[in-house]
């Protein structure tokens, strides 16, 4: 770590520099309009190829609790979401980048955060609880006559005709 004067530093005490900064940005955008509201987005967990490292996992959540608990500042709102482990949510030709699936739970957590904080009036019929974790690991897209579940789900999509479908392979 050259920025560290060559010193091993521990990736989570690295996110006090986050905080800091994170705290001043927020700070120059609230002196120009106190109304605007600003998300901070998770870290990703680690990835190999297009899945989620599991072992990564503990060392990311860690990390942004760390940001979420102590980024107080007024009219902004931390989006944690979880992607699948054990299913393809990241780029191959990016590494480390979500891909369509990844994006889509990304996404989604975002509209739901707003909603939650009454900055959208209107958003997905989304489940909560155990459902929730449930269904965005639901892979059995054409089976799955729940929408909200078909919503939360990184796999799937709801169509045109309001049926759930499974994302294809695409170009990544």
């Amino acid at each position: 770590f050259k920025c560290y004067k060559s010193e091993t530093v521990d990736f989570v005490d690295t996110t006090d520099i986050t905080v800091v900064n994170l705290r001043r940005l927020i700070q120059a955008i609230h002196s120009k309009n106190p109304e605007t509201i600003v998300l901070i987005m998770a870290l990703y967990p680690g990835s190999s190829g297009p899945f989620v490292i599991e072992s990564s996992l503990a060392l990311t959540a860690e990390i942004n609790e760390k940001v979420r608990t102590r980024v107080n500042e007024p009219n902004t709102f931390f989006v944690d979401y979880t992607v699948p482990v054990g299913q393809d949510v990241f780029q191959r030709k990016h590494a480390g980048h979500l891909n369509c699936r990844g994006d889509k739970v990304v996404a989604t957590r975002v509209l739901e955060v707003m909603f939650d904080a009454g900055v959208l009036a209107r958003s997905l019929a989304l489940p909560k609880g155990d459902d929730s974790a449930r269904c965005l690991a639901e892979t059995a897209c054409e089976a799955m006559v729940d929408k909200s579940c078909c919503q939360r789900s990184a796999s799937c999509y709801v169509d045109t005709q309001g049926l759930c479908k499974s994302y294809g392979p695409g170009a990544q």
